[in-house]
């Protein structure tokens, strides 16, 4: 249909009447984006005797973003007859230009502030388009020269965990935690259970909350000698960045007077919304304007494991904090009956030795995603294998059952999210999920080894503490990105079957927050 509708434009193009042309060339324009073929029919309309056509095109081509036009757009520029067309000319070259674009809007002089505004941010673009070349790399060995204020974001409901992980850490709003930090980035992302992590600023006040006041706010933040320090500690290579208004929408005009008066006040700060390893996050809090610089173009060092995925995979974070609740024990056998891509196993693998280390799952590509993953994490030895959560014997006494049964939007589950220590009165107790589970923790319960430990998060947490066979040790909400579920550990009181028998019975402990050894992969 939309080649039928370009092919029908050009076709038109011809005879139609003058304010037509325009726009049907403005059509022919954006399907190029999209349909080679048509780029140098559009070329040609840089040349057209109708000024209107003249401006689409350039529009047109310059959104290309493709540098081998530049020559087109440099002759439509000589050719112009009139500022708004050089205007629209000159925003093309922002977008499709190189170093002779660069020279000629450089020279340019006029007096006319629209004109010469459009020139300016087309100097910017084509600076960061020259810089992109050149690369950035986020910089995790480096060490400060001076402690930095570090937010990092949390699950809700794990704060304490990731507190108790880093001297000095302190809580901060709900899902945050606040660390002063002396060492290297490699150093902090030691700690596994933080989703996230930003350096704050010092906060600016706010006289008012007006465009004008909240955007000086933000140049007085970024200029500063504490972004500065950041930015250059932890940067190789030019300092790109691009703006966040958090809660505010996009703020077009203001992002570029800020990046303007950046560019005078700090050259050496390059704004890039497209490709740039840091975000500048801003936030107004009453008579305050906050912001955190997150390095977005770091790839989390952590879960270089992660190979595969499928539908309501754990996010690793919270396999992480389930794999140090349980600790480490060298003669456990631990056992993933919801394995998924195996997130679990992975991070319980990594935290220590086990005796063993079992998956099952009743999807193929879970399994296969699963394998990638442990494969990817140097735990090849780990068993998976196909099988139903409520029927599955495992072939060896399980005395550690680690998992995050399948939940997610596409599951009922018993509640909306409040807060973190907010029990909301289950309104389905006998939802699909909560059957589920209860028949999983009765199967459990025949088949585990005395007084194994069952570590997991239960979305239906009153129901499965209180089932027969089981005695909770820790029961603590958790926020899984809206979703209500509780990180428990269940002291399983098994009952001996012929299966397993004569293999010896476990030991039973059961760990709060472990700190065992992490092996790497």
């Amino acid at each position: 249909m939309a080649e039928a509708a370009s092919a029908a434009a050009i076709a038109r193009f011809a005879t139609a009447a003058p304010g037509h042309r325009a726009r049907l060339c403005e059509l022919v324009g954006r399907r190029a984006r999209v349909d080679a073929t048509l780029v140098p029919w559009l070329v040609e309309r840089l040349q057209d005797d109708d000024a209107r056509v003249r401006r689409r095109a350039a529009t047109a081509v310059g959104k290309l973003e493709d540098p081998r036009h530049e020559a087109a757009l440099l002759a439509a520029w000589h050719r112009a007859e009139s500022d708004p067309e050089r205007k629209v000319v000159a925003a093309a070259l922002g977008q499709a230009g190189g170093a002779d674009a660069r020279a000629l809007l450089a020279a340019v002089q006029t007096d006319d502030a629209q004109f010469e505004r459009v020139v300016r941010e087309s100097l910017l673009k084509l600076e960061r388009t020259e810089l992109r070349s050149l690369g950035t790399a986020i910089a995790l060995d480096t060490v400060p020269s001076a402690p930095v204020a570090i937010e990092l974001a949390v699950r809700p409901g794990l704060e304490a965990m990731v507190c108790a992980a880093i001297p000095g850490a302190k809580a901060g709003p709900r899902g945050t935690v606040r660390v002063t930090w002396s060492d290297s980035l490699a150093a902090l992302y030691e700690v596994r259970t933080f989703v996230d992590l930003g350096f704050a600023l010092p906060p600016v006040a706010l006289r008012s909350h007006d465009a004008a006041a909240v955007e000086t706010a933000v140049v007085r933040a970024l200029s500063s000698d504490a972004a500065m320090r950041i930015l250059s500690t932890w940067t190789r290579g030019p300092l790109r960045w691009r703006l966040e208004w958090l809660g505010q929408g996009h703020r077009r005009a203001s992002t570029w007077r800020v990046v303007e008066a950046l560019a005078l006040s700090r050259p050496e700060l390059v704004n890039d919304p497209r490709d740039a390893p840091w975000e500048a996050r801003v936030t107004v809090e009453r008579d305050e304007l906050r912001v955190v610089l997150r390095p977005r173009g770091l790839v989390d060092p952590r879960f270089a494991w992660r190979r595969g995925a499928v539908p309501a995979s754990s996010h690793p974070t919270i396999a992480a904090a389930l794999a140090q609740v349980a600790g480490v024990r060298e003669d456990d056998v631990v056992w993933d009956p919801f394995v998924g891509a195996g997130a679990e196993l992975v991070e319980r693998g990594l935290l220590g030795p086990a005796a063993m280390l079992l998956g099952t799952d009743l999807e193929p590509a879970a399994l296969d995603a699963a394998r990638a993953n442990l494969d990817a994490a140097g735990l090849g030895h780990a068993v998976l294998e196909p099988g139903d959560a409520c029927t599955f014997r495992p072939p060896r006494p399980v005395t550690l059952l680690i998992t995050n049964p399948p939940m997610g939007h596409r599951v009922p589950v018993e509640g909306p999210v409040r807060g973190p220590f907010d029990r909301p009165r289950p309104t389905s107790e006998s939802t699909p999920i909560g059957d589920l589970l209860e028949r999983a923790v009765r199967h459990w319960i025949e088949v585990l080894a005395p007084d194994a430990r069952i570590v997991w998060l239960s979305p239906a947490g009153d129901r499965t503490a209180a089932i027969p066979g089981v005695t909770p040790r820790l029961r603590q909400r958790v926020d899984l990105g809206g979703l209500a579920a509780e990180l428990q550990v269940l002291e399983c009181h098994a009952k001996r079957t012929d299966h397993g028998a004569g293999q010896g019975a476990a030991r039973g402990v059961v760990h709060g927050v472990g700190h065992g050894r992490r092996r790497k992969p």
